[in-house]
């Protein structure tokens, strides 16, 4: 990996870095001294819907707020189904993203 590139962190390590879990706490300790660190509109709505309350989605709200944004384009989504797809072509499946 492109030490300069951006990491996009998904959804799964994002949650489970504020539940305290400690292999994402780790990975997350090494990534963010980076500040490479971005965000995407489905990865933040999917980790602030877990919210268990109104106080607790605006701390990771706040939380979130610091990373850069990566703005989402339809392409995106048509590139994200041609890797789906091409990885299921080889029998391997990857369980697509919900919101």
């Amino acid at each position: 990996m492109v030490e300069s590139a951006s990491v996009l962190v998904d959804s799964s390590v994002w949650i489970d870095f504020f539940r305290g879990v400690e292999s994402a706490a780790t990975a997350m300790a090494w990534i963010t001294k980076t500040r490479r660190v971005v965000i995407c509109g489905q990865i933040k709505q999917e980790v602030l819907q877990g919210s268990r309350d109104l106080r607790a989605f605006q701390k990771l709200e706040k939380q979130m707020s610091i990373w850069d944004y990566e703005p989402e384009v339809a392409e995106d989504f048509i590139e994200a189904a041609r890797i789906f797809s091409e990885l299921r072509w080889k029998d391997l499946t990857v369980p697509p993203a919900t919101a």
